[in-house]
């Protein structure tokens, strides 16, 4: 067996998977490559029959979190990372990750940094750099954290672990899932799940996922949703008055994603 799969979990007409699946294929590291599916279409079978890379279709189409589920599944791996269908992977993203995962102690995932660019605008989004600094103030050099009240840290103010850089562990969480009933923060509350629970996040401080952020993708598009389950997850971690402060914060991050207006040619 393979000691890390890709899965890829597409929907609908997915504009840049192949370059997703070039990267994922460009490893240094070898790893299995499978795509799932729960709109099956011609387009995501002929990408994926030129890059020699499986599609499996998830009968049932109930939302997000049991695309992400049934996407799990089909790992033939113990450590397994769901790729997302717009992002490209550098070349040591496994290689590095992997290596980190096995030297730490009771590993329940790794994750790295990642860039994000508007596509439109070629600019870099800001909330970047807050990730970072977040990351770099909880682990504090160290290469991995294990105790409880440190990871809770880690997400008590935002979610500052990109999902597509995530590479989890199953056998350390084996009946772990991601919770349905959320749009846009249920990466956020699957990181909260497992910080309650014995092992360590290890983070990768390198930038090693490119994540594009344009007109059509999740980020976007699921702005208002986003926002509103931000707040769900805030009060969840915080009393009303702080959770509604920090709310305003991300209310202002938010307005860096949203679509600029076209400028006429001259």
């Amino acid at each position: 067996m393979a000691a890390h799969a890709f899965v890829v979990p597409t929907f609908g007409h997915p504009a840049f998977l192949s370059q997703c699946l070039e990267s994922l294929r460009c490893q240094t590291r070898t790893s299995p490559i499978v795509v799932t599916t729960s709109t099956p279409n011609d387009h995501v079978r002929a990408v994926a029959t030129a890059h020699d890379v499986p599609v499996v279709v998830n009968p049932v189409s109930a939302g997000i979190a049991a695309d992400w589920n049934f996407a799990l599944a089909q790992a033939p791996a113990p450590w397994v990372t769901l790729a997302h269908q717009d992002d490209m992977y550098a070349p040591t993203y496994v290689e590095r990750c992997l290596s980190a995962g096995r030297a730490a102690r009771n590993p329940l995932l790794v994750f790295s940094s990642a860039s994000e660019r508007l596509e439109e605008t070629g600019r870099d989004v800001e909330n970047v750099w807050m990730k970072r600094v977040i990351c770099d103030a909880v682990f504090l050099g160290r290469p991995a954290i294990a105790a409880r009240w440190r990871k809770r840290l880690l997400l008590a103010f935002a979610d500052p672990i990109p999902c597509p850089t995530v590479m989890l562990y199953r056998e350390a969480a084996p009946a772990f899932a991601f919770e349905s009933g959320w749009k846009t923060g249920l990466d956020w509350v699957a990181w909260l799940d497992l910080a309650g629970r014995e092992g360590s996040f290890v983070y990768v401080r390198e930038p090693l996922v490119h994540r594009r952020v344009h007109a059509t993708c999740a980020t976007q598009l699921d702005l208002q949703a986003r926002g509103e389950e931000d707040m769900r997850i805030l009060r969840s971690q915080w009393p009303a008055p702080v959770a509604a402060l920090l709310g305003r914060l991300y209310e202002r991050s938010r307005r860096q994603y949203l679509r600029p207006p076209r400028v006429p040619l001259r």
